[in-house]
């Protein structure tokens, strides 16, 4: 009888927090430089994807089903435990680190892989020459300019433009867009929508931390 009353109680609790609403994050509008004219349009509004992609999703999508094969090195939250395997040039590979969450796409024979820890603020974005598998360059983001955490959870999405690399970032401390020059990695466009604490934004502001669309924060690897 008393295990009855404790799991009566335990499912109560459980159904009580499922109906509480989700606390909405403040909206703001804070961009980190002046976007390029290329980048404005997709810095209007944050449209995160019904069904966001992932790694196997981007790998269905590659129009050639050769040239990518991903292999699973074991289940570990959070952690890199996918082999990800491109071809290139006369038959090698170009073999990266990856999760069920990493994202890329290939244009015009190259690679644009985002990089990022699930658990973790923040990435980077690395684009390869799939005829040689040379590393082209990698940009680390500005993202959510740093967030203070210990439980944490980050998404992220990857398209690519004829002149730019897009990528939304849907962090558990906000939304933001991020806009890359395809030819040098170079960040042209940061928009954050919604985060946690926009205190810390404000004082971002208050030290004019405005660098040119030329340079990017520290590459993170």
């Amino acid at each position: 009888m008393k295990h009855v009353i404790r799991f009566s109680i335990f499912a109560l609790l459980v159904a009580m927090i499922g109906c509480a609403s989700v606390p909405q994050l403040p909206a703001v509008d804070f961009s980190i430089c002046q976007p390029r004219s290329d980048a404005v349009p997709f810095l209007q509004e944050f449209a995160w994807p019904d069904e966001p992609m992932d790694l196997s999703a981007c790998a269905a999508a590659v129009e050639d089903p050769q040239l990518v094969q991903i292999t699973q090195l074991g289940w570990r939250w959070g952690s890199r435990d996918r082999r990800m395997m491109f071809l290139c040039g006369e038959g090698d590979r170009l073999c990266l680190p990856g999760h069920a969450w990493t994202v890329f796409a290939v244009a015009d024979d190259t690679l644009y892989l985002a990089e990022f820890r699930p658990s973790s603020s923040g990435g980077a974005v690395f684009a390869y020459d799939l005829s040689t598998g040379q590393r082209l360059w990698h940009q680390g983001l500005y993202g959510l300019l740093g967030i203070d955490h210990s439980y944490y959870s980050t998404r992220l999405q990857l398209t690519v433009s004829d002149s730019l690399v897009i990528v939304q970032g849907r962090e558990m401390g906000g939304d933001y867009v991020e806009c890359l020059d395809r030819e040098t990695g170079a960040i042209v466009g940061h928009r954050i929508f919604t985060h946690h604490c926009p205190e810390q934004l404000e004082r971002w502001r208050a030290i004019d931390f405005y660098p040119s669309t030329t340079s990017g924060p520290t590459d993170q690897m």
